[in-house]
């Protein structure tokens, strides 16, 4: 009897950690679909962002990220942001690299897409919110970032 029930344990977890992969993996494609579904313009602002960063750019790369935003209408915002920034590169290490991790999309004039920063000791968690005016195209409406890494995953 033990036997048994060990056995059907042991398929109960198997069947499990089968159904977690091919979650994970299905999300994952899911994930790039629609990353594909996100408007070139804003994927061009997010890269451009990032890429500046790891050139040690950060005051540039605000500047061309939100250019038009209502964000940058107050100059302590580009100055708090840049400073935050600043202080996360010192703390975590250069940005190396970045990968977007996932999209949501609002109606068809607003988008949030989450990406991470890749550094020496730990990755940073962005967020960015971008909406389509009628008059200015594409501008951001709002940036985050944080080391909460975690806030990934499900629980």
């Amino acid at each position: 009897m033990k036997l048994i029930i060990i056995g059907v344990t042991a398929i109960f977890f198997a069947f499990n950690i089968m159904n977690a992969q091919t979650d994970n993996k299905a999300n994952h494609k899911a994930n790039e679909e629609s990353y594909l579904q996100v408007p070139k313009e804003i994927k061009d602002k997010c890269e451009d962002f990032f890429n500046k960063n790891i050139k040690n750019e950060t005051e540039s790369a605000y500047k061309n990220l939100l250019k038009d935003s209502p964000v940058n209408s107050n100059p302590e915002n580009l100055n708090k942001l840049t400073i935050e920034t600043a202080r996360a590169i010192k703390i975590y290490g250069d940005m190396k690299s970045f990968e977007p991790i996932s999209n949501e999309q609002v109606g068809n004039s607003t988008f949030k897409l989450k990406y991470l920063s890749l550094h020496k000791d730990i990755p940073l968690r962005w967020l960015f919110t971008f909406y389509k005016s009628p008059v200015l195209g594409w501008v951001v409406l709002n940036v985050k970032f944080d080391d909460q890494i975690d806030y990934l995953f499900r629980e």
